[in-house]
């Protein structure tokens, strides 16, 4: 909301303004006070509730001004000084001068607003099923994966992020998000591939980086379109540089973004990364998902079984990924069957199982379509992505008639519009969980309990 959008009339007015709100993609939301203008709601990129700023009006449509904190006048006293030395260009902790119970508070309030205004509840309904928005574990130093991206500076190339509301690349040396003795990670990759990868840097798109606090595992992921390389080349000097226990080469087709891989070839190491996650065993493809935080992703499977109860059901996971919920559910649940379209999580998911010892169909495949074949069902947890779920999969759930639902989701957007199509469909929310699995960001995590009316 808060980027440049072609169509809108482009000017560069700077104007005093007071920030009255916080808008869900960050940045400020405040007012004009005075002409013509008066009442129309300006989202000011930089700028906090309680802040006065300056702000620079860089484009204008009919609903809303978008502009750029230039100076703050007067700081909220909730604002607080950057932590990361790249604050004022980086887009990757927009929030990182917001007070932390100010960005719980904000998080929770984010997920009441969209429950209200998309999905049409109440304001007593919402207040009656929401919490305090629960945290846990470190505000930086929080995440075990990052990636980067990639440009070239004369004969370098850097890793780095987007700036503020753009495209822009920009540089980054210290990531204050990778856990500690790690932060100098990006500066050593990039002089080490720069190095490594002399002739073929043009074919790098992407690095990631994971990290175990719990088992040491850490992994480096090269992005690349096909193309030359010098394997054990590469792997030396990258293993110098930042060791680990796996460096993998993923081979995309087309836009990183569209996360199309072609394969991926293990260069040194495992060729997998491995986490714990209550005291289970996951061994991670690079191209796979997994829960960036893991002391808050524990605390989430932990409150899903003990809203669902799984202890004799029959249970179905459903948008699965590499099991983060199959593998607890596959111990106390007397069945679990698990779908999960990516080929790489699928295939995760089922060594998972293997490794742990534990017993759970898992199919490949869409929810939409092989779910009426899997139900009658007691329970099922839905995690789908942030786009939420698809017209044909609401459909679905809603003639499956599951007692219980689980709903999982990082978009209260998409959560919202989903609840309502649910309620409308014959269920009843029962409960609603927010979890900051990413401090420092507006994003924010839900875990909802749904229980269809039908089967009371």
């Amino acid at each position: 909301m808060l980027a440049r959008k072609s169509g809108k009339r482009q000017m560069e007015t700077e104007i005093e303004l007071h920030i009255d709100t916080l808008a869900f993609q960050g940045g400020g939301v405040a007012r004009h006070t005075e002409g013509t203008q008066a009442g129309k709601k300006v989202f000011v990129l930089g700028a906090l509730p309680g802040d006065t700023v300056m702000a620079r009006i860089l484009s204008q449509d009919k609903r809303h001004d978008q502009a750029l904190c230039v100076r703050v006048i007067e700081p909220s006293p909730a604002r607080r000084a950057a932590a990361c030395p790249a604050s004022d260009s980086c887009g990757g902790c927009p929030l990182q001068t917001l007070a932390r119970s100010e960005q719980l508070r904000w998080k929770r309030r984010f997920v009441e607003d969209a429950l209200m205004h998309i999905g049409g509840f109440a304001q007593t309904e919402v207040s009656g099923l929401m919490q305090d928005c629960v945290s846990a574990g470190d505000e930086w130093g929080y995440r075990n994966k990052v990636e980067f991206e990639v440009a070239a500076q004369g004969n370098r190339l850097a890793l780095g992020m987007h700036s503020r509301g753009s495209e822009v690349f920009v540089p980054v040396e210290r990531c204050l998000l990778l856990p500690k003795g790690y932060e100098d990670a990006p500066k050593r990759l990039a002089g080490a591939l720069s190095y490594a990868l002399k002739e073929d840097g043009a074919l790098l798109r992407r690095v990631g980086i994971r990290v175990s606090r719990i088992t040491r595992a850490v992994e480096v992921a090269l992005w690349m379109e096909p193309g030359p390389c010098k394997r054990s080349f590469v792997a030396r000097v990258i293993g110098d540089a930042l060791p680990s226990t796996s460096l993998v080469r993923v081979l995309i087709d087309g836009e990183t973004a569209a996360r199309k891989v072609k394969g991926v070839e293990a260069l040194a190491g495992r060729g997998y990364w491995r986490e714990s996650l209550n005291d289970y065993e996951y061994r991670i493809s690079a191209p796979s998902f997994f829960q960036v935080n893991t002391p808050v992703a524990q605390r989430m499977v932990t409150a899903t079984l003990d809203l669902l109860k799984p202890t004799g059901k029959r249970v179905l996971d459903l948008y699965s990924g590499a099991g983060s919920f199959t593998l607890p559910l596959a111990e106390h649940a007397s069945e679990v069957e698990a779908v999960e379209l990516e080929g790489s999580s699928i295939r995760d998911l089922r060594r998972n199982l293997e490794v742990n010892g534990l017993d759970a169909l898992a199919h490949g495949g869409d929810v939409a379509r092989m779910l009426p074949d899997l139900v009658p069902a007691d329970a099922a947890i839905i995690d789908p992505p942030r786009s939420g779920l698809s017209p044909e999969a609401r459909t679905a759930l809603i003639a499956a008639r599951i007692p219980l639902l689980a709903y999982v989701s990082c978009d209260p957007t998409t959560l919202a519009r989903d609840l309502r199509a649910l309620v409308t469909g014959g269920y009843e929310v029962r409960n609603v969980l927010s979890y900051d699995l990413f401090p420092q960001t507006y994003h924010v995590e839900s875990l909802v309990l749904l229980e269809s009316c039908a089967t009371r």
